[in-house]
């Protein structure tokens, strides 16, 4: 497999996505996937390159392309981290993502559980940062589904679970992040004012579709750049919405992966090596770690 190729026909693709000539986007995406598949699977490279695409298709539209290249690296990722992965759970809100937006309730329900259900497992130890934001992140997510299917009072619990959580583990500032969660449950989610609730979910979504596009394909589709010019006059009204939505913003990015962390200390290249010392075989820069999942 060659890197450098890959990339750059990965590059090119979000180039052509950008200026919206999607059919070489599409030949571009499908050309880094041939050659990530010259590499012993499964492996890193070729799970990204399978969202890529997946996302590209997400960004158009088009769920019966999507949907299986999704699946396709949740299986690798599964396979490569572990099945309570917290990169897992991630991919399962893209995947409950998906099936939200194409109003597919019973799927998205079902995978959103499956992702709080890992998350709710873990330890928040590694990145608390990120990955606590990750589980509110779900309970959002899934009491939207809740919503939809006109479950007012399991979307409402929800929230306020999430409200509940966030009081204890989010430190300074927590109770006030909490008490935004829970006007916006009081506000939006209540059966009198159901269709400004929908408003709200909407405005929300394709905010979250917007931060998944930008992650993986540097860029929004030229349609959501037109929804996006017309929904900017709804973010005063929706103020609470819109800061929910940037507080969750760093959430869709792949945790941080750094090869250091596997190497024992002993290891790791002295401040001021001698002039005789072998040379460390880690490599300190690697030309791949700037998108690297």
């Amino acid at each position: 497999m060659s890197y450098a190729v890959m990339v750059q026909r990965q590059e090119a693709g979000k180039q052509r996505f950008k200026e919206g000539h999607y059919s070489e986007a599409e030949r571009c995406f499908q050309a880094a996937i041939k050659e990530a598949e010259k590499f012993q699977a499964p492996n890193e490279y070729l799970a990204r390159q399978m969202k890529n695409l997946g996302v590209f298709y997400f960004a158009l539209g088009e769920l019966e392309n999507a949907e299986p290249l999704f699946k396709q690296s949740l299986a690798m990722e599964r396979e490569l981290h572990g099945l309570t992965s917290l990169e897992v759970c991630k991919s399962l809100n893209h995947l409950g993502l998906l099936y939200q937006i194409h109003e597919k309730y019973a799927q998205a329900e079902e995978t959103y559980e499956q992702a709080l259900k890992i998350v709710e497992q873990a330890s928040f130890l590694r990145y608390p940062e990120v990955d606590s934001k990750l589980h509110y992140l779900s309970l959002h997510l899934l009491a939207m589904v809740y919503c939809a299917q006109d479950k007012q009072d399991a979307a409402i619990e929800m929230c306020n679970k999430a409200a509940g959580k966030i009081t204890r583990n989010a430190g300074w500032g927590g109770k006030e992040i909490a008490m935004d969660i829970h006007d916006v449950a009081v506000n939006y989610c209540n059966r009198e004012r159901l269709l400004e609730a929908k408003k709200a979910c909407d405005w929300l979504l394709k905010s979250f579709s917007e931060q998944l596009q930008t992650e993986f394909l540097g860029s929004i589709s030229k349609e959501g750049r037109r929804e996006r010019r017309e929904i900017e006059v709804e973010t005063n009204r929706l103020k609470a919405i819109h800061e929910m939505a940037s507080a969750y913003e760093d959430v869709w990015r792949p945790s941080v992966v750094c090869r250091d962390e596997a190497v024992p200390p002993s290891r790791m290249a002295s401040p001021t090596p001698k002039k005789t010392a072998a040379p460390d075989n880690r490599i300190s820069h690697y030309a791949e770690e700037s998108w690297r999942p």
